[in-house]
């Protein structure tokens, strides 16, 4: 499988990537609000946390290096791209950070 093979069948799904990809960082600005900055430390939450930080990077870092790959390697012209497959993802992983940032301490999660 070729990566235009993969994104081609990451178009089909583009509706529920879109909600995934939303729905993190909303649910992580939900949950950090409602453990507040003293419990975010404690043992069952920084492993939730560290749960949503591994599902907004993931995602984020790989469309980042398809993104490098296509502009650096293949020289494609990123107003023709599918938004959702290759700048949703970053942005929800930045998204997704700035918002945990105000409320836990990175040095305390696992990973």
């Amino acid at each position: 499988m070729s990566i235009a093979e993969l994104i081609s069948r990451l178009d089909i799904f583009a509706p529920y990537l879109a909600g995934i990809l939303i729905v993190i960082p909303i649910f992580s600005f939900i949950y950090t609000r409602w453990l507040g900055p003293a419990k975010t430390m404690t043992r069952p939450h920084n492993f939730v946390l560290a749960t949503i930080v591994y599902l907004s990077c993931v995602p984020g870092i790989f469309a980042a290096v398809l993104t490098a790959y296509s502009l650096f390697f293949l020289r494609s012209n990123l107003l023709e791209v599918n938004a959702l497959i290759y700048f949703l993802p970053i942005i929800s992983m930045i998204v997704t950070l700035a918002l945990m940032r105000r409320n836990v301490n990175f040095d305390y999660l696992p990973g």
